[in-house]
């Protein structure tokens, strides 16, 4: 966030807390601050983190994968059986 950004916020935050009649403790604004900053800088890393392990995971599968017999496609063969007609006085083989 730049400069700019961070002014514009602080500014519309500033006229909203001055139409509502609430004051809070300063130990609670500095906890609030400090949970929204931590979300702010880990919540990116945390994302951040997830996303390269994720690209890592899908690069390390695709690396797995291997086609068989070059990605060509190899028509299956049947047996070559004896298809001829039987005959009844020929013995087992």
């Amino acid at each position: 966030m730049d400069e700019s950004e961070a002014k514009a916020i602080a500014e519309a935050t500033a006229k909203v807390s001055e139409l509502y009649d609430l004051s809070a403790d300063p130990k609670t604004i500095a906890w609030c601050n400090l949970a929204m900053v931590c979300g702010t800088v880990y919540g990116t890393r945390f994302i951040a983190i997830r996303s390269r392990k994720k690209e890592r995971k899908e690069t390390v599968r695709k690396d797995k994968i291997v086609p068989i017999n070059g990605g060509q496609f190899v028509p299956p063969t049947l047996p070559d059986w004896d298809t001829g007609p039987v005959d009844p006085n020929r013995t087992k083989q």
